[in-house]
C-alpha cells in the first residue's frame, strides 16, 4: 500500500479560545470546522488549515477541561516552530 502522507495532526488543549487565537489570529491559520467531538459532545474540535485549505495541512484542536491536570507539560518550542513550517509551505 502506498503512503499518500499525513491527513492531519491533532492536539489537546485545556483552552480552545486561547487557542483558537493563538493558531488563527497569531499564526494566521485559517478556521475550517468549528464542531465538536462526536464521541464527546461537550468537547470543542476545531480544524485549521493554511489560508487556501491545501489538503496535508490540516490540523485540529480538542478542547479537554481537565488537561492541566493530566499534563503539565508544554509542547517545546522547536515542535511548533517545525509545524508552523510544514503549515506554511
Amino acid at each position: 500500500m502506498k503512503n499518500l502522507g499525513i491527513h492531519h495532526v491533532s492536539s489537546l488543549v485545556s483552552d480552545i479560545h486561547q487557542s483558537y487565537d493563538f493558531y488563527h489570529n497569531t499564526l494566521g491559520l485559517k478556521l475550517l470546522i468549528k464542531t465538536v467531538n462526536q464521541d464527546e459532545k461537550t468537547m470543542y474540535h476545531l480544524f485549521f488549515s493554511d489560508t487556501t485549505g491545501r489538503g496535508g495541512t490540516e490540523f485540529t484542536l480538542f478542547q479537554i477541561n481537565t488537561f492541566k491536570k493530566i499534563l503539565s507539560e508544554q509542547t517545546p518550542l522547536n515542535e511548533l516552530f517545525l509545524l508552523c513550517q510544514m503549515l506554511t509551505l
